[in-house]
């Protein structure tokens, strides 16, 4: 899966990294057509949602900010929960694809903080979401929702990506933060690589030329996490990969930096509130639901 030897990638690769451990999967709950004067809202507030125009227009409002018109081939995407409405414009029918976007990794709010609240694009200058949403187009009839669901996972992950790329405000902190920093970016590429390694904070302060005290201190003004947090989750994270290869969880335990199988279920029942073994079982359903 994962090379022995560290690869240290420059900050504009380390998406690399962070857009897996996002972990984005989207839930479409609408397809189809609006027709004249109407308006409609999500109806989970709390959650983030994605708004794909396949054609037609209609117009975005947000409380206290101007509407924006969106017109065939906009794809907007809220990265943070926020109420909004789509409504009606000129008259004009808007056939679209709305969706919620679920980030399942527990740390993802510390690279989603980094990111804009919202993103709009427009298919008109951007080629790969030209041929992507015709890909959604072709495929409603079908009313195939797997496929359907599948296609926007992609979607979602190429605007992802994009914005990953972009840089961060020197003053916000996040794993963003640590993807780009020219120093301490080594960080998240060695424990990425290597999350089998004994990480103690003294390995980890070698990796940036500091002590301890120091390095402890620079990596929490970078993203908000200690150390042994960021270090636990991308463990974790392995863990989930390995545990879907049917692996024993002795075997998963000693991939990922746990002395035994007991520790790593210590671990993840922390964090999940279940042990591996149920998150397997748990897993298993839901991949034969979707089947």
């Amino acid at each position: 899966m994962r090379s022995n030897d560290i690869n240290l990638f420059s900050y504009s690769h380390r998406y690399q990294i962070l857009l897996p451990l996002l972990q984005a999967q989207s839930h479409v709950f609408y397809t189809g057509e609006h027709c004249g004067d109407w308006h409609s809202s999500p109806a989970d507030a709390t959650r983030c949602v994605f708004h794909l125009v396949m054609t037609g227009q209609c117009r975005l409002h947000e409380p206290d900010q101007p509407e924006v018109v969106l017109r065939d081939g906009h794809v907007v995407l809220y990265l943070q929960p926020r109420w909004h409405q789509l409504r009606g414009h000129a008259g004009q029918n808007a056939h679209m694809v709305c969706g919620y976007v679920d980030f399942k990794w527990p740390l993802s709010r510390y690279v989603l903080q980094q990111l804009p609240s919202r993103v709009i694009c427009s298919a008109e200058q951007e080629p790969a979401l030209r041929h992507l949403l015709a890909l959604i187009q072709l495929e409603q009839p079908m009313a195939d929702t797997y496929m359907l669901q599948q296609l926007c996972d992609v979607l979602l992950s190429y605007i992802l990506r994009r914005e990953l790329c972009q840089p961060v405000d020197a003053l916000s902190y996040g794993l963003l933060s640590l993807a780009q920093d020219p120093t301490y970016g080594v960080v998240l590429d060695a424990v990425w690589q290597q999350p089998e390694h004994t990480w103690h904070g003294e390995q980890l302060a070698r990796l940036v030329h500091s002590s301890k005290a120091s390095f402890y201190r620079r990596f929490k003004r970078l993203t908000g996490l200690s150390p042994t947090q960021f270090v636990t989750m991308v463990r974790l994270f392995w863990a989930k990969q390995y545990l879907a290869e049917e692996l024993s969880i002795e075997a998963v335990a000693e991939k990922v930096g746990y002395s035994s199988a007991s520790a790593l279920s210590h671990a993840f029942r922390r964090e999940f509130g279940i042990n591996p073994a149920q998150w397997r079982l748990q897993s298993q359903r839901g991949a034969e639901k979707e089947v």
